[in-house]
């Protein structure tokens, strides 16, 4: 009960920081990984981390994300044969930095159900939950007009959200003071960690420049194709 008090005190800032966000329509920086990865929960009794990491990448936005990984323990006595597929979930927490594009499946947000889909409301906060494929359910959860939750989950007998949601401790989530800080500069860090294999840690600069020119060659392509 809590959690979800958490969730909807911060669902309450979405307007103040989608109005910041918009009058400044510059780049803005992100959190950091190690952030984020505070957010995500511990693995649960019963399950195993399969994967632990987070990162920053840049490609017209500026933005990092952090997931976890968790695998059901299933014993198999000797001999015994193979059971079911166990199941397996996956969160991820995004920080857009505001970016309104990656926001764009929020706007206009009603609660409604169709066959595959469902928008749907987890206290006061928005979320959109598919079936991609058979065994498999996503869900994405919209958090301070900034943050996406996304969860997956494979081969659970009764997809629920809910419980793995409270397992996030939205209390380390970031909070900003005053404006976003504006990615300035060409040049921008990005930061790979990785909690299970540390040696794969690293963290390097790349021009903005690169992206830049990218889509101006993406587009004389699409252009070209067009005529």
């Amino acid at each position: 009960m809590k959690t979800l008090s958490r969730l909807a005190l911060i669902a309450l800032s979405a307007t103040i920081l989608s109005a910041a966000h918009a009058q400044n329509p510059r780049p803005h920086v992100p959190f950091q990984p190690t952030q984020l990865l505070a957010v995500l929960p511990e693995v649960p009794t019963g399950w195993t981390t399969r994967r632990s990491d987070g990162m920053t990448t840049f490609s017209g936005s500026y933005k990092a994300e952090a997931t976890r990984t968790f695998r059901e323990t299933v014993p198999t006595a000797p001999g015994a044969p193979a059971s079911a597929a166990p199941q397996e979930v996956e969160i991820r927490l995004v920080d857009t930095a505001g970016y309104q594009p990656a926001l764009v499946s929020f706007l206009e947000f009603q609660p409604e159900k169709s066959p595959g889909l469902e928008k749907r409301l987890f206290g006061s906060l928005p979320a959109i939950i598919s079936t991609p494929e058979p065994g498999v359910t996503f869900g994405q959860v919209l958090v301070s007009a900034r943050y996406l939750v996304e969860i997956k989950l494979t081969n659970a007998p009764k997809p629920d959200f809910e419980p793995w949601l409270r397992l996030l401790h939205f209390d380390h989530l970031p909070v900003l003071e005053g404006q976003p800080p504006a990615l300035v500069g060409n040049k921008v860090a990005l930061v790979y960690v990785d909690e299970l294999n540390p040696q794969k840690n690293r963290q390097t600069v790349v021009s903005r420049n690169i992206y830049r020119n990218r889509r101006v060659v993406q587009a004389g392509e699409d252009s070209d194709a067009a005529q």
